[in-house]
């Protein structure tokens, strides 16, 4: 079976590579379409999940964020037990979890749900 070329020479189902030269080190990347991925401002607690949630909108697709508690009181404020405390914990630290959020969108990591889950195992600081 024959397969269309390319004008690089190379079959045609390949996936397109983008190629640069940074500091004379050949980089090759995956040529990806970005995403839109905006963050509404509203959070609220999630009581029965013992977390916070906050939305994502996805090119125009909502997108369920579940920043577990266990997470903000490992990372940010031991003491934050009521929910108030949770919410302004979290008011604190948004541009930071978002930051996670977006990370975890962008690599695909969202659930049969729609949800994309934050936790002490994937928060990237």
């Amino acid at each position: 079976m024959l397969s269309t070329l390319d004008n690089r020479g190379l079959p045609a189902s390949l996936p397109k590579l983008a190629s640069s030269r940074a500091s004379g080190v050949l980089v090759k990347e995956q040529i990806t379409l970005a995403k839109v991925i905006e963050f509404p401002p509203s959070a609220r607690s999630e009581f029965d999940r013992d977390a916070i949630s906050f939305q994502a909108v996805v090119d125009g697709k909502p997108i369920l964020c579940i920043v577990k508690a266990e997470l903000l009181r490992s990372r940010f404020e031991p003491l934050a037990h009521t929910e108030l405390q949770l919410l302004n914990c979290f008011a604190s630290h948004r541009v930071a979890l978002e930051a996670t959020a977006r990370q975890l969108i962008e690599a695909g990591q969202i659930d049969a749900k729609g949800e994309v889950l934050i936790t002490t195992k994937t928060y990237r600081p």
